[in-house]
């Protein structure tokens, strides 16, 4: 297994531990709301992954502050449910022929856009994983 599919992996578990934090049932996307409301939906957490199997999360704020972000409610659960998920045994393997002791990433959390008639487009990513929905103004 290459990297990039452990931490393809690693992405989707934090997703479904995000979503049980919002007592989310099997298979289903939960509203995030009202712990997360639409105007926490910017920022990232930066990952350390480290070959000895520690990780870590660090919330970084918005790189676009604005009147619209006024809160990091968002990415504040998406650090939570890395955390839960490494308390869990969650681990990134590295590969015997990678000469590194250390990687990191970003999960960004980014809103997908909908239209007046419902139309959902997602945001233009490498891999995107819904954790939660919430409603948000046209």
């Amino acid at each position: 297994m290459h990297l990039r599919d452990g931490i393809d992996l690693l992405t989707q578990a934090v997703a479904q531990y995000g979503r049980s934090l919002l007592g989310a049932v099997e298979g289903t996307l939960p509203n995030g709301e009202p712990s997360v409301g639409w105007r926490g939906l910017d920022g990232d957490v930066l990952v350390i992954a480290r070959r000895n199997g520690t990780m870590e999360g660090r919330v970084r704020p918005s790189r676009q502050p604005s009147e619209a972000a006024t809160s990091d409610a968002g990415v504040r659960l998406v650090a939570r449910a890395l955390d839960s998920a490494i308390r869990a045994g969650e681990r990134l393997f590295f590969p015997d022929s990678l000469p590194v002791d250390s990687v990191s990433w970003l999960f960004h959390l980014e809103p997908a856009l909908v239209s007046e008639s419902g139309e959902m487009t997602p945001p233009k990513m490498r891999m995107g994983i819904p954790i939660f929905s919430v409603n948000a103004p046209p």
